[in-house]
């Protein structure tokens, strides 16, 4: 497909290849947003449905109003593109043909049908487009894709699938049968629209020079001014995936440095929590047993919490010293890796009773959960 762009002007004549809609993209986004309303004149005879559902959803999202100008024909793809546009305008001697979505299946049973399933929705598709536009009825639609439908500018008016007729673009002698044959109709007017001298075309840049801007704009590699269409949308699509991998990569490596910071930080944090257990076990204020506990209150609660609630703590004496006093032990004893809502849940009877028999273990469970010190 060729595209040229002129102001708020956007002609798009010829077929839709794959990778149009790609190219469509990046010219539509050149202009959009910079005039409140874009004219696209269409003479396109269809083409690829994914890449026309692309321009389709570009032109209904985007930023200025859009309208079309239906310059020669808008046949298959390019009639249901012109649903998305807020007014359709059409030249008195143009022509407008809407069909079902075809094409072509090489395989067994299995990928036909698949095939097939795949056509039905884009057939649905359509269908939704051409009722939203023109309010026709189900039934009514579905007669619009049997076969190929023909309108010309009054029949299309009466259809309401164009909202005004112009004047012509360019004078055509009378077809004999313009239904006939889609490709012959588009070539008549194709090759009309070649001899033209528009002073608003002419100004235009030409397609090599396009061409050559975009090669150059984007440093593409194996293609010049020569090179098809095709090829040199296959270079912009090569070029767009390299750049995207590049940025994947670089992703990927400031995640790689943002998983090494968390883990340095991590092992930091760590480290900091076992010196202060250390120091609190060699002065006797937790026992190895309470260790576990006090380690979770670091990891979940913070470095600070932990030294408050060591701080708070005095000096324990070892049950093995009460024993060779002659004294009781409580009979509690604090469990190894245990908070607060683990006991609620599985032995609320026993921090009950540490409450009493150990409160320094209580109090230190109780500051974990709720960050304030426990009065007795």
């Amino acid at each position: 497909m060729i595209i040229k762009i002129k102001d708020n002007q956007l002609f798009l004549y010829g077929t839709i290849w794959e990778g149009d809609g790609t190219y469509f993209l990046q010219c539509f986004s050149s202009i959009d947003g910079n005039f409140p309303v874009i004219d696209v004149h269409w003479h396109c005879n269809g083409g690829s449905v994914f890449d026309g559902n692309l321009m389709y959803n570009a032109i209904l999202n985007a930023k200025s109003i859009c309208d079309a100008y239906v310059d020669g024909i808008a046949a298959s793809m390019a009639a249901v593109l012109l649903m998305a546009f807020r007014k359709v305008y059409m030249v008195e001697n143009g022509f407008l043909m809407i069909h079902a979505p075809s094409g072509y299946t090489r395989g067994d049973a299995s990928q036909h049908e698949a095939s097939a399933k795949l056509l039905r929705s884009i057939e649905k598709n359509f269908s939704k487009k051409l009722i939203n536009r023109t309010g026709k009825t189900e039934a009514d639609v579905k007669k619009w894709l049997v076969g190929d439908n023909w309108f010309d500018a009054e029949q299309a008016l009466e259809a309401k699938l164009i909202d005004e007729i112009v004047d012509p673009v360019i004078k055509t002698q009378q077809l004999e049968d313009p239904t006939s044959n889609l490709d012959n109709t588009f070539g008549s007017f194709a090759a009309l629209m070649v001899a033209v001298e528009d002073k608003d075309l002419n100004d235009n840049k030409n397609p090599l020079e396009m061409k050559n801007e975009i090669i150059a704009k984007f440093g593409l590699a194996g293609v010049n001014a020569q090179s098809s269409d095709t090829a040199v949308i296959q270079a912009l699509e090569d070029h767009f995936k390299n750049s995207t991998s590049t940025l994947q990569t670089s992703l990927e490596a400031k995640t790689a440095q943002v998983t090494s910071l968390e883990t340095a930080i991590t092992s930091q944090r760590e480290a900091k929590i076992k010196a202060i257990l250390d120091v609190a076990e060699s002065e006797k204020k937790i026992t190895a047993v309470q260790r576990a506990t006090y380690e979770n209150i670091g990891k979940t609660s913070g470095i600070d919490a932990l030294e408050t609630v060591i701080s708070g703590l005095g000096i324990r004496t070892p049950i093995n010293s009460v024993l060779k006093k002659g004294g009781t032990t409580t009979g509690v004893t604090a469990r190894e890796g245990w908070d607060w809502d683990k006991y609620q849940k599985e032995a609320p009877r026993e921090i009950e009773a540490m409450a009493s028999k150990d409160p320094e273990a209580f109090a230190a469970l109780y500051e974990a959960k709720f960050n304030q010190p426990f009065n007795t």
